[in-house]
Parts: structure tokens; C-alpha cells; sequence
């Protein structure tokens, strides 16, 4: 269910930003990525709804990706970066961490 969770906020996301998101320079496997991989952690940690806002406002602050890097072995490291950027927020939400949760749509958040 965690996988299936994350595979449709990723796919959602996905439909909503790109290809506005990919033009502009980013590599949606860091960013969409991590949220995708947050959302599914949230889902294997059982957290709450309040948790799982602050999850996903901490993975705002830690997604990234240029497409810049591709062909590089930087795009390689920032699969599994991305993977251990998903796992972190979820943990820090759990334990209590806040976090804007509306970092999503946020005037000055990730859209």
C-alpha cells in the first residue's frame, strides 16, 4: 500500500507541474522523487495527517535535482540522496519536527 501511495502522489505531482517543471532545469526524480518517497514512508511509519503535513514540508526543504547533471555521475548520487532525503523527513516528522504545512502550495513553497 506505501508504494502505491507514493506512486500516485508522484503521479499527481507529476501531472501538475511538468512539463513546466522539467523546462525549467529540474530533474523530477529529486524533486517529485522525494515527495513521492515521503509520502510512502509516512504510509510504513503510520504517521497521523498532522505528521505527514510536516513530513512533506520537511522533503520540500530537501528536494532538488538539475537536469544539468544528467549523463553525470551526479544524477546517479541524487537517487539514492533522494531515497535518504524521503526516509529523514518522515523520521523527523515522527519524532516531532515542524514544518510549514502548506509548504506545498505556499505562496513561496514548492509549486
Amino acid at each position: 500500500m506505501a508504494y502505491i501511495i507514493g506512486f500516485e502522489v508522484g503521479a499527481k505531482l507529476g501531472r501538475a507541474l511538468n512539463p513546466n517543471h522539467i523546462i525549467q532545469g529540474w530533474l523530477p526524480i529529486g524533486t517529485l522523487g522525494t515527495l513521492m518517497q515521503t509520502m510512502a514512508c509516512a504510509r510504513l511509519l503510520g504517521l497521523k495527517s498532522d505528521r505527514v503535513q510536516m513530513a512533506l514540508g520537511i522533503a520540500t526543504n530537501l528536494a532538488s535535482g538539475l537536469r544539468c547533471n544528467n549523463g553525470t555521475m551526479a544524477k546517479h548520487l541524487l537517487s539514492g540522496h533522494q531515497s535518504s532525503n524521503a526516509i529523514l523527513a518522515a523520521l523527523l516528522a515522527r519524532e516531532g519536527m515542524n514544518a510549514n504545512s502548506e509548504a506545498l502550495e505556499d505562496r513561496s513553497g514548492f509549486f
